[in-house]
């Protein structure tokens, strides 16, 4: 979404505060719906189950991603239905912002007042990176923000990471038991040993002779009754796999696809036949799980893990809490106010 992004993906480390600019100048810059009568700024534009969403936060939204759409298809709003798409869009995303909100209050979760405070002091801090209040301003309203929304964010960011920490933390109401972490991680995990050969000079993924048939050499001990491991030592080229005889477990999205899917295809003790990666060949072994190896990788299947190239890949919880967030927004409330059939990529400006 155009700039925003790099703002909300700042939050965690730069979060700017400045002495709030009058609201009329605020809204002469930021602008409203242009209507019939003339401009106007609605002061509550919906509501939540009763809970007043302003026009700001909408605004912000909605003209975001519209310039996401005009960015991949300058005449994406010429399409028939796309403005009313792009309005359902923005308010299933501020349903879901809103939901969130809801479940902290049902939660009994809210910042206290040093928290607060630390996240002024981070935002002060943060506006010194743009030299003047005005250059903050400026950035903020390129983005089509108020300062006032700004700071709403950035307590939102808080509010959401302390609410995930009390639902899934140790003792929390939606963390696993230890019953439900081995059903879920025997479920979506693979315990596997492999023997990896890389392609031999001018091979390739699509054409391996060489390779395939040193694999399958291979595979003719293992069946002959040579211990799999044993073929892992002499054969294997992996210096990763040589160091863990209980075998790799990874789950969909942490090893290459072809090799998810064979391994997934195996019973537990069985052998593939040669199948191609990236960069070699493997001859993969299913594994029967270890509980103490599950337990071992407990938190980085829970909670996610950040990958050497700095990807964060979300664990479980990420998934269990933005299904509580969905369902919480199924059941809210929405009243429209009189401005919202007013609503179009030409009249918000």
């Amino acid at each position: 979404m155009k700039r925003c992004i790099a703002l909300l993906l700042a939050l965690i480390l730069t979060l700017p505060l400045l002495a709030c600019a009058k609201e009329e100048e605020v809204r002469e810059k930021l602008g409203g719906i242009h209507t019939e009568s003339g401009d106007v700024y609605p002061e509550t534009f919906l509501t939540f189950d009763r809970q007043e969403v302003t026009f700001d936060e909408f605004r912000y939204f909605y003209l975001n991603y519209r310039d996401m759409h005009l960015e991949n298809d300058s005449s994406y709003f010429e399409k028939e239905g796309a403005e009313d798409s792009l309005k359902s869009e923005v308010l299933g995303y501020l349903r879901d912002n809103w939901a969130l909100r809801f479940l902290a209050k049902e939660n009994k979760v809210t910042l206290n007042r040093e928290e607060k405070e630390a996240i002024k002091a981070d935002m002060e801090e943060a506006a010194a990176v743009f030299g003047s209040e005005e250059a903050f301003i400026n950035d903020l309203h390129a983005s089509y923000m108020s300062q006032n929304y700004y700071e709403d964010m950035m307590e939102y960011a808080s509010l959401s990471y302390k609410l995930f920490n009390k639902l899934f933390e140790e003792g929390g109401k939606e963390a696993y038991s230890d019953q439900e972490f081995y059903d879920f991680f025997e479920a979506n995990y693979l315990a596997v040993q492999q023997i990896y050969l890389p392609f031999e000079e001018g091979e390739s993924a699509e054409n391996y002779p060489k390779t395939k048939a040193a694999a399958e050499s291979i595979r003719l001990e293992a069946e002959g009754g040579t211990d799999f491991w044993s073929l892992v030592e002499k054969y294997g080229k992996d210096e990763n796999m040589l160091s863990s005889p209980d075998g790799y477990y990874f789950t969909q999205g942490q090893a290459e696809d072809v090799l998810y899917e064979a391994s997934k295809a195996l019973k537990t003790g069985e052998i593939s036949q040669p199948v191609a990666g990236q960069t070699g060949v493997y001859l993969i072994r299913r594994m029967e799980m270890k509980k103490a190896r599950m337990d071992e990788n407990r938190d980085v299947a829970l909670f996610g893990y950040r990958d050497t190239m700095d990807e964060w890949h979300p664990g479980e919880y990420d998934r269990v809490f933005q299904e509580l967030i969905r369902k919480r927004a199924e059941k809210i409330k929405v009243t429209e106010s009189e401005y919202w059939d007013m609503v179009s990529t030409k009249t918000v400006y």
